[in-house]
């Protein structure tokens, strides 16, 4: 059983690491915004801007770090994954606050979503921590598809390990690498 699971999980270790720290991700962010939210009685909008920041940080490194395993080559490199990564993860946290606002914060909307309302009630504001975890996994999986696709992409020498016996390698020295 335990060589099938490790199979599995070297065949999908970067699927498996990214759900693990998107979950952890959006944890800090659901955590964050509850904090801001329900103990400093701030709205929807400004607890989703400030719980978007501190997760996108959290997940700028841990992706960079342990999903992707990001060495770029310089620091000009660095900071167009950099810059790409925090686009994207504005973009996303974008969506967050528009669907936060059209949900939650705009008037009347809640007289609409009666069914939500009497399932969870009003209480801790369930109704918008509902809203938060459904635009949560809609984001996640937009970032997966662009990190991959896109930020964290690998170079097709890299992929195939040219000219390095099969290993994929660094072309530049170890200090280099950021």
């Amino acid at each position: 059983m335990s060589i099938k699971v490790k199979e599995f999980y070297r065949a999908h270790k970067e699927v498996i690491v990214y759900l693990f720290f998107g979950v952890l991700t959006t944890l800090v962010d659901l955590v964050v915004y509850l904090l801001f939210n329900n103990l400093l009685h701030l709205s929807a909008l400004p607890s989703t801007i400030v719980s978007q920041f501190v997760a996108m940080t959290f997940a700028y490194v841990t992706n960079k770090l342990w999903v992707f395993e990001s060495k770029t080559e310089n620091f000009k490199a660095f900071l167009r994954e950099m810059f790409s990564f925090y686009g994207c993860r504005i973009a996303g946290a974008v969506f967050s606050v528009a669907f936060a606002w059209l949900l939650v914060e705009l008037p009347g909307w809640e007289d609409a979503s009666w069914a939500v309302v009497a399932l969870f009630g009003r209480s801790f504001k369930w109704y918008s921590f509902l809203i938060k975890g459904i635009s949560s996994v809609i984001v996640i999986i937009a970032n997966y598809i662009a990190s991959k696709l896109w930020i964290f992409r690998k170079k097709k020498a890299e992929q195939s390990g040219e000219g390095t016996g099969g290993q994929a390698s660094d072309a530049a020295k170890p200090e280099d690498n950021v």
